[in-house]
């Protein structure tokens, strides 16, 4: 159990990107390497890492991507693709950045494609990580710049994509409005779904599917209740899911995202 870190070293110490490699219990220190150019400002460091089949590291920053030796910390090629996180997958690794840009890269550090991602901000954005999920869809997380004046205001923000990247399937931690004015909550959720509908309306059947059509759980409201949660749904497996709710003799349909 060896443990990887990086970031930025500034005066006294290497002055550049880092990344380096210690034991397990953080007593030993296996090796330190600097990348980039010396003397960076603040917010120019390597961001994210993570280890590749063939044990050596994938790193990327505002520098560009590497891939380093696991053994000596040495660079095996590098990159210009710009990073603020990465998602490893099988053959390749898709690295998100500020602009925001999503590139897929081979396990030679060549680009297989881009993609511009198009959201709606005040200002500006800052994605942090992008993660995958299961049945092949990813999340992106964040924040955006809401207010620059008098001060910068940020708030969490976040995405999720399909396996192709074309569009995005939730977007913001806003609760999520239906047509049939339904107000479902949290999205993502973990274990628990809060719905509610307009005042005078009553809730009827209440169905979670798969995107495949498997029925993972239905619920019968009560009569005249205009909400209700649904729990114990921490043990779904990650991913989407298809909300189907009945009310008012209307039938609407969500589509959700568990973590």
């Amino acid at each position: 159990g060896n443990v990887y870190f990086c970031g930025y070293a500034g005066d006294g110490f290497l002055n550049s990107f880092i990344i380096g490699k210690s034991n397990g219990t953080l007593d030993t220190l296996f090796w330190v390497k600097g990348f980039g150019t010396s003397g960076g400002s603040y917010g120019d460091w390597f961001n994210a890492m993570y280890a590749v089949p063939d044990s050596n590291i994938i790193v990327t920053g505002r520098d560009g991507t590497y891939k380093i030796n696991y053994l000596t910390g040495d660079s095996i090629w590098k990159s210009d693709l710009v990073g603020s996180g990465l998602s490893p997958l099988n053959d390749s690794t898709i690295i998100i950045n500020n602009n925001p840009e999503l590139y897929k890269i081979n396990t030679y550090g060549d680009s297989l494609w881009y993609k511009y991602l198009s959201f709606n901000a005040m200002h500006w954005m800052e994605f942090n990580s992008i993660i995958e999920l299961d049945q092949g869809c990813f999340a992106v997380l964040g924040s955006r710049v809401t207010a620059a004046s008098p001060q910068y205001t940020y708030e969490p923000f976040f995405a999720y994509f399909d396996s192709t990247f074309n569009f995005p399937l939730n977007v913001g931690l806003e609760q999520q409005q239906a047509p049939l004015n339904v107000t479902v909550y949290p999205i993502p959720f973990t274990d628990e779904l809060n719905i509610s509908v307009a005042e005078g309306l009553s809730l009827n059947n209440i169905t979670i599917t798969t995107v495949t059509g498997q029925v993972v759980k239905q619920l019968n409201s009560e009569k005249n209740s205009s909400s209700t949660s649904i729990t114990d749904l921490g043990n779904l497996p990650s991913g989407i899911y298809f909300l189907e709710i009945d009310a008012a003799d209307k039938t609407t349909f969500l589509k959700i995202v568990k973590l």
